[in-house]
């Protein structure tokens, strides 16, 4: 995250990278101050392994509800890493340098989250696990062709990885709305990221109309901690981050644009209050269903999520 400059290829371009280091003009900079850094006894020359403690970052507990876009930062896996890491932005050849992809996957969602104008909402939902005989860990870590669709009624397996869900109706003003989300499923070392590719709006004719001015965007990160492993108790966590956009269709014109996003942004989050603790209660039950020995991997619930 150091300040970006530009390196001579053999081809006579240049590249630009980000090293490690803070970004006194990066995107991160313009939200979070110097004085932030300071107060959390941090500086701003520490390096990202500096900041990354057992996995996870040593950010002050209040920034995650300061700074919301740090909740999607993903932790590098650095392992036994040399010390500096750079983000490669055009496909090229850097000698001097040592090459972390990881960062480069970091970056795109580290400038979109910057960068946020529309309404968005994030939740975060934990559940406790009793571990069994077959760890939890393990469980997580299963291929994406091994996840059970969890609820047939609502959930519909398209391919190893990919999944349509089938959202319970809800009332945006005065029309019923169903959306319909097709997700993809990443899988990371400790659970998944799931990435919504599109969502479908479905109810009256107005409520379809509006698909073509209507966009959202979300991305789940279900985890369980690996510091945990060999505790009694471990846990399963959902990190959920949903933005939606939409251009004012004309029934609701006459309102306040602020009424709009402020509506929209609290049907998120009774949605997300509902469908996240039902989620993770059935993923409790699936894993504690693969841990005895069912191998079937048949979906347990009947539309409850």
């Amino acid at each position: 995250m150091k300040p970006h400059v530009f390196h001579n290829i053999d081809n006579g371009h240049t590249t630009s990278v980000w090293y490690d280091e803070w970004n006194k003009n990066g995107p991160l900079s313009n939200v979070i101050t110097k004085r932030d850094i300071y107060d959390t006894r941090f500086s701003d020359s520490d390096k990202v392994v500096d900041l990354i403690e057992n996995g996870i970052w040593k950010w002050s507990s209040d920034w995650y509800e300061r700074f919301l876009m740090i909740r999607s930062i993903e932790v590098p896996a650095l392992k036994n890493c040399y010390d500096r890491i750079v983000w490669l932005i055009k496909k090229a050849r850097l000698d001097h340098v040592v090459i972390i992809l990881t960062f480069r996957d970091m970056e795109d969602s580290i400038l979109t989250l910057c960068k946020i104008e529309g309404p968005f909402y994030l939740r975060t939902e934990s559940i406790a696990v009793r571990p069994l005989e077959r760890p939890l860990l393990e469980y997580m870590s299963l291929p994406a062709s091994q996840y059970s669709v969890l609820d047939a009624q609502r959930i519909e397996r398209i391919d190893d990885t990919t999944f349509r869900c089938y959202v319970y109706k809800f009332k945006f003003f005065a029309f019923e709305v169903c959306p319909v989300l097709l997700v993809r499923v990443e899988e990371q070392p400790n659970g998944c990221s799931i990435n919504l590719l599109s969502c479908k709006l479905e109810g009256s004719p107005i409520v379809v109309a509006q698909n073509d001015k209507f966009d959202a965007s979300m991305v789940n990160r279900i985890s369980c901690d690996r510091n945990l492993s060999s505790s009694t108790m471990q846990q399963l966590t959902s990190d959920t981050v949903i933005e939606v956009s939409i251009d004012i269709p004309f029934p609701f014109q006459a309102l306040p644009v602020e009424t709009i996003e402020s509506s929209g942004t609290q049907v998120l989050e009774q949605i997300l209050k509902i469908m996240l603790p039902r989620f993770m209660a059935q993923l409790v039950k699936d894993y504690e269903a693969w841990a005895s020995g069912d191998t079937s991997r048949q979906p347990l619930g009947n539309g409850g999520i």
